[in-house]
């Protein structure tokens, strides 16, 4: 037939054509046909078929912030046809040529949260000792980058979650001044001032680590650094429970201090609340909030452990989750298709030992309650070697950071789609376990071993990453094309509201502890007098004790100003991974931090008491829970010993149970394991190491050999072997450091 023929069909003819012909056989009619064209690009029918055939029924998702599919015009859909087509080709084949934007902000800043809003609002919170901003950037229609407005707080902002509704955008976040606190804020477009808005809604004051926002409940980890269970609230009343896990109900004869397990993720799915701790999922009733005064308790419903059977004997270990992360698995849009299929919410976490699983929760078949869709084994990991785990939107895809071919550079971004499953015929070694898809062509594109955040839009196809050094990477997988057929502006500002401080020239005081001021002198081992009597007025107020309620026993003392180890133990709970005093230093790591990664503790660490024979033999508080240190050789980190004690705070006067403590009579097992005592163990030691190079190449020996080999000071831009060599370099340099360090303590050691 030919096309002039075939350009005089009826439109009826046109509708059964489209109607019943695979996409790419419509696409390539377009192509040569004007009037057959025409005609499908007009027919919103015709798309809305194709939608729900080629894109809905595989199980590719849509963005969130889309019109209504009876509000959208033919355009529209096609559009959403496309995008998402040509999104899902590029994850399955990998072979994307991403557009990458990077943004270098000030080398001195370290990005510390990162949050990707409606695919096009990228928000990164940066900080150093002296300043701390959210800053916003907007992808145009081209592709482009645009810098919007920055927010000033007085402390670092450490973590946040966003509740993106369809008529307010809203995000809550900790402020880690000295005294930390969550502030919940609107985020909006300003008309008037043609720019941003960030609105103060509520502040919950000693409230830190944030892992839910949804409406009026927010959830979070710690309050007045009592991490002893999860709490979430009411924000407009400040009305706070307590979440009691049913771990600890049917484990009532334990040691609280033995069987304490850190909060890793919440979210709200049927009507029930649902908590990830270390070995369990913990499932509550939604709240209510009767009282805005008191903090009340609420037991949970269900706990569920873990379906990892394994038969090695560190299943417990690898069992303790790294990061977690909860999403309800993809249902079908309502209005674009029904769909009577089970609905079960995914898990995806990360355990200590670098391994990624996906577990499904489903209702259970046979009475009220809960239950695993499937058993999987901890040698069944979908992925090995991740350094960092980040969530999709949508849930669909998961975003690695990972290692390359069993080397440690450089290392990459992939992509995971998270329903994908191991043959289980199949036996797969733990190296061949790598289902992901790398996002870039060279992985030597981008540097991410500074990698400190990051954020996936995998509905958009858009990555955010931002690290130690001031840098800000924004990936954008395929050109989306225009934006009209997404609603991804952001919503109206209140009228009224001013929003926060604006002005770049105008920065906000920090409220930062002193030590962050003087760290050099700790590292030096030396305790400024402010520091040490700022850390004894904090241990003194928190929780309703202070060390006057303490008598300790003959051979203990509770006077602090004359412990010749106070260094170790003044540091407060953790603002940043490299900066400052919270840097990870292999030549000087206090005990108060040794203890927080063993522990996984979101509390304050809270010295008590310290044996006069041995000013490093500790008994310490995190909330109610009693513990003591012990320290090992200098050059022995296994040696160290932190043990649960079975006693209150008022025991500690009796000098029978102090005995039981010299002679070790309790301890808390495996959960003290320097094996897995941090979550990202080869990621903090990457991350040390190259920030070892960036401090090598200032020096005049780094200069010299960068000249000597012709190199210039962007390790991006050498060869793997050359990056090796300098790397050994560094590291040798390092070793005769660290020895000489160790040299030193020992001796100060024979000394005392």
């Amino acid at each position: 037939m030919s096309l002039t023929l075939f350009s005089d069909i009826p439109s009826d003819i046109f509708l059964q054509i489209a109607q019943f012909s695979p996409l790419q056989s419509i696409t390539r009619l377009c192509q040569v046909c004007r009037s057959f064209a025409e005609y499908v690009h007009g027919d919103k029918s015709i798309w809305v078929e194709c939608l729900r055939r080629d894109v809905v029924e595989k199980g590719i998702e849509l963005p969130k912030y889309r019109p209504r599919l009876s509000d959208a015009s033919a355009a529209d859909v096609r559009a959403w046809v496309k995008n998402a087509i040509i999104l899902n080709r590029a994850y399955a084949s990998g072979r994307q040529q991403p557009k990458i934007q990077s943004f270098v902000v000030d080398v001195e800043l370290e990005t510390t949260w990162t949050k990707i809003i409606r695919g096009r609002w990228c928000l990164a919170a940066m900080s150093n000792i002296f300043q701390s901003f959210v800053g916003v950037r907007r992808i145009g229609s081209s592709g482009n980058c645009e810098a919007m407005n920055k927010f000033y707080f007085p402390g670092p902002i450490t973590d946040g979650v966003v509740d993106d509704g369809s008529t307010e955008v809203r995000i809550a976040f900790t402020v880690a001044t000295s005294d930390a606190y969550i502030q919940i804020l609107d985020l909006g477009w300003n008309a008037d001032r043609d720019g941003i808005s960030l609105v103060p809604v509520q502040s919950i004051e000693g409230a830190r680590q944030v892992f839910l926002l949804k409406d009026f409940i927010i959830g979070f980890g710690s309050l007045n650094g009592d991490d002893t269970y999860p709490l979430v609230s009411d924000w407009r009343i400040q009305a706070t429970k307590q979440l009691i896990p049913a771990l600890y109900l049917n484990n009532s004869n334990a040691l609280l201090g033995n069987i304490h397990s850190e909060c890793h993720a919440m979210a709200i799915w049927c009507n029930h609340l649902f908590v990830v701790l270390n070995y369990t999922v913990e499932i509550f009733h939604i709240p209510t909030f009767e009282s805005p005064v008191n903090i009340h308790r609420q037991a949970g419903l269900q706990s569920l452990n873990f379906p990892l059977s394994s038969k090695d004997e560190v299943r417990r270990e690898r069992g303790w989750v790294g990061e977690a992360f909860i999403s309800e698995v993809h249902q079908p849009p309502p209005d674009i298709m029904a769909d009577e299929r089970e609905r079960y919410l995914r898990i995806a976490l990360r355990d200590r030992s670098e391994a990624v699983f996906i577990l499904n929760l489903a209702h259970s078949s046979d009475g009220p309650g809960f239950r695993w869709k499937e058993i999987l084994s901890s040698d069944d990991p979908i992925y090995w070697e991740t350094l960092k785990l980040c969530v999709g939107s949508s849930g669909e895809y998961l975003l690695n950071l990972s290692i390359t071919d069993r080397t440690l550079y450089p290392i990459t971004l992939e992509v995971i789609r998270s329903d994908r499953r191991k043959e289980k015929e199949k036996s797969v070694v733990h190296e061949d376990t790598r289902n992901g898809i790398p996002i870039l062509p060279f992985p030597e594109q981008l540097t991410f071993e500074s990698t400190t955040t990051m954020d996936f839009d995998d509905a958009a196809g858009v990555i955010m990453v931002g690290n130690c050094c001031g840098e800000i990477h924004i990936i954008q997988l395929v050109d989306i094309g225009a934006r009209g057929s997404l609603l991804d502006n952001l919503p109206p500002s209140r009228k009224g509201s001013k929003g926060l401080v604006q002005d770049y020239k105008t920065r906000i005081p920090m409220r930062l502890p002193h030590c962050y001021y003087l760290s050099s002198k700790i590292h030096d081992r030396i305790v400024p007098s402010v520091v040490r009597e700022e850390a004894i007025e904090s241990w003194s107020k928190t929780s309703g004790f202070t060390l006057a309620d303490i008598n300790p026993p003959r051979g203990w003392s509770k006077d602090w100003r004359q412990n010749n180890s106070l260094q170790n133990w003044v540091l407060p709970f953790p603002r940043w991974c490299t900066l400052s005093v919270d840097k990870t230093f292999h030549d000087f790591e206090t005990w108060n931090r040794f203890i927080r990664v063993s522990l996984g503790s979101l509390g304050d660490i809270i010295p008590l008491m310290y044996c006069e024979k041995k000013h490093d033999f500790v008994i310490f508080r995190i909330a109610h829970r009693l513990y003591y240190f012990n320290r090992g050789p200098y050059d022995d980190d296994d040696a160290h010993r932190i043990w649960a004690l079975p006693f209150s705070i008022q025991d500690l006067s009796d000098p029978k149970v102090i005995r039981g403590v010299e002679l070790r009579m309790w301890h808390s097992g495996p959960l003290c394991s320097h094996i897995y005592s941090t979550a990202d163990t080869m990621l903090v030691d990457l991350r040390e190491e190259y920030l070892w190079l960036l401090e090598f190449m200032k020096s005049e020996d780094g200069r010299a050999i960068l000249a000597k080999r012709a190199l210039n000071e962007d390790p991006r831009t050498w060869t793997p072997t050359e990056r090796e060599e300098i790397d050994m370099i560094v590291h040798r340099r390092w070793k005769i450091s660290h020895k000489r360090m160790n040299d030193d303590a020992e001796r100060e050691e024979d000394d005392y």
